[in-house]
């Protein structure tokens, strides 16, 4: 067993060490407090996070997909034209045609 230290060992600690807020009023930790606690704990950070995000605009959004639509055609135009020129060049070697 290895044993652990605190850079004050005279400083007492918590035990249990979980946070004082999750201990019910006999001092005793019950799960389901400890779930409904962390559950709505989660909620008002998602929450808070979600206050921070800076949303894209509609100006923004349309232009991209337009931009990421026309790559995506001139992409697999190119391909496409790659994948035919090889596809005749093999035919041409093997004489199929």
């Amino acid at each position: 067993m290895v044993e652990r230290r605190t850079p004050n060992p005279d400083a007492g600690g918590s035990n249990p060490s979980w946070p004082a807020n999750l201990v019910d009023r006999l001092g005793m930790e019950t799960e389901k407090t400890t779930l409904s606690l962390k559950i709505t704990r989660f909620f008002k950070e998602v929450r808070a996070e979600l206050k921070k995000v800076t949303w894209t605009g509609r100006k923004e959004i349309t232009s991209g997909t337009i931009a990421v639509l026309v790559l995506s055609c001139i992409i697999s135009l190119f391909l496409w034209v790659i994948d035919f020129g090889l596809s005749q060049a093999v035919r041409l070697v093997l004489g199929l045609g």
